[in-house]
């Protein structure tokens, strides 16, 4: 059987709680969006979002806004099951969907893989709440990248500089260069202070899905390899003739099959 995100493992899914929800008729004129798939990016293997699908109009929008109007559901055994509507506020979808979520194991290679992708996305990543941005902790990059690091500006005298104005210009060339010194070990300091294993943006993330992950520190230092994106939803990783990514053909390029994971082999 070819191997497709049309037929996910609902393994993850509390079917009796998914059951408990109201069902939904289509109307002749909407569809669904052809596969399921609303994840937001990184969310844990499994996660109910992956299995959603968003209701559209014969006219490929959104059913217009009236309380209750249902906006998304999952399907399971023939049934469109309702977990977004019209009027639902943020924080009881994010609920109704811990509902239905069974997570896989802290240490299943599927959670091990999602793991490693949030490691990649957010290396050198730590949560700074010292410098907000856009009214949220801001991010900071450690170890700290040359761009971020301040540069002495030049002191400048002219061809005709007598030895008087060439010594002023070295002594307050030295003196930048002390300043700059200063700034750049004193935000050395503070970005050491930050950056620890339990502050790193990708614990902090993972630990919004699994409390109790202890960090990394050889992902934290260098995390894995790019592995395709398959146990999103997948119970297995699909073979190359069975993998639904691009062209059903693999390798397809030099950067791999974003699904499957798959690399070109070198000749």
């Amino acid at each position: 059987m070819v191997h497709s995100r049309m037929n996910p493992d609902f393994s993850t899914i509390n079917v009796e709680s998914l059951k408990k929800l109201k069902t939904y008729e289509l109307p002749p004129s909407y569809h669904l969006q052809d596969e399921p798939g609303n994840g937001c990016h990184l969310d844990a293997p499994g996660y109910p979002t992956y299995f959603t699908r968003n209701v559209y109009t014969g006219h490929g929008n959104c059913p217009p806004y009236r309380e209750g109007r249902v906006t998304q559901v999952i399907s399971f055994e023939g049934k469109l099951y309702v977990t977004r509507w019209h009027g639902q506020s943020d924080q009881d979808h994010i609920k109704l969907l811990r509902r239905l979520w069974k997570p896989l194991a802290i240490n299943h290679p599927r959670t091990r893989l999602w793991m490693t992708a949030v490691y990649r996305h957010m290396a050198h990543c730590y949560q700074d709440v010292e410098r907000p941005e856009y009214g949220r902790p801001g991010t900071l990059i450690f170890p700290i990248p040359g761009y971020k690091i301040a540069k002495a500006k030049d002191i400048k005298v002219s061809v005709n500089a007598s030895a008087e104005e060439v010594e002023a210009a070295k002594r307050a060339q030295q003196a930048e260069v002390d300043r700059v010194n200063a700034l750049n070990e004193a935000e050395r300091i503070r970005a050491e202070r930050i950056a620890t294993p339990e502050n790193h943006n990708a614990v902090r993330f993972i630990r919004e899905f699994y409390p109790a992950l202890a960090p990394d520190l050889q992902q934290i230092e260098k995390p894995g390899p790019e592995q395709g994106d398959w146990w999103t939803i997948s119970a297995k990783r699909p073979s190359a003739k069975e993998c639904p990514g691009p062209y059903r053909r693999h390798p397809h390029n030099e950067n791999g099959c974003q699904f499957c994971g798959r690399y070109p082999k070198k000749a």
